[in-house]
């Protein structure tokens, strides 16, 4: 886990069986939220105890939280290339998300998280940010932006602000209603 000293001052952290989390404080303003860096287990079986860990994580700190990492499971069969797409598994996943109240943060600069190259490529999105609301609230316009890979088949995610670019308007609102007064205006004449 990395993070700008600038930015942020380590209070605390924790390890379990799956996770770490650690509680920082911004250095301007004193927020204070939770980080929880994830490796999901693979076996369906540990994976419902490592929900379970998340779960009591949760139950521990009520408040601002983010939680991120390598779950080893996806939330929708389109976040994998090729290759079966256990419901179960993904409607476990769900249920942690809903039950800790999380927002799955929009990804940014690529499809997929994972990727392992062979006779066929298979790809899935299998890292992910995921924060509670009132850590939303306090960090609007996050997302989460896959940087590249240097070493690992994993992409590094790292939760950013969106950038809010001036580009052509693709709307302008006009008032309809005097052009068609115009309109009939002209008809009638």
């Amino acid at each position: 886990m990395m993070w700008d000293k600038n930015t942020f001052n380590f209070v605390s952290s924790s390890q379990g069986e799956f996770s770490i989390t650690c509680i920082f404080q911004l250095v301007d303003g004193g927020f204070t939220w939770a980080f929880s860096g994830v490796y999901g287990p693979q076996d369906r079986y540990v994976k419902l105890r490592s929900w379970e860990e998340l779960r009591r994580t949760r139950n521990g700190w009520p408040r601002p939280w983010c939680i991120g990492g390598d779950f080893n499971e996806i939330l929708y069969p389109q976040e994998r290339s090729s290759g079966l797409c256990p419901r179960n598994t993904m409607l476990e996943f769900h249920d942690f998300i809903n039950y800790a109240a999380l927002v799955d943060l929009h990804l940014r600069g690529g499809e997929y998280t994972w990727s392992r190259s062979g006779g066929e490529a298979v790809c899935s999105g299998l890292d992910r940010l995921l924060v509670s609301l009132d850590w939303e609230e306090h960090f609007p316009d996050s997302l989460q932006t896959r940087l590249p890979r240097p070493l690992s088949d994993h992409f590094p995610l790292s939760p950013e602000r969106a950038k809010l670019e001036r580009g052509n308007v693709p709307f302008k609102f006009e008032n309809i209603w005097l052009k068609v007064e115009r309109f009939s205006n002209l008809v009638k004449k």
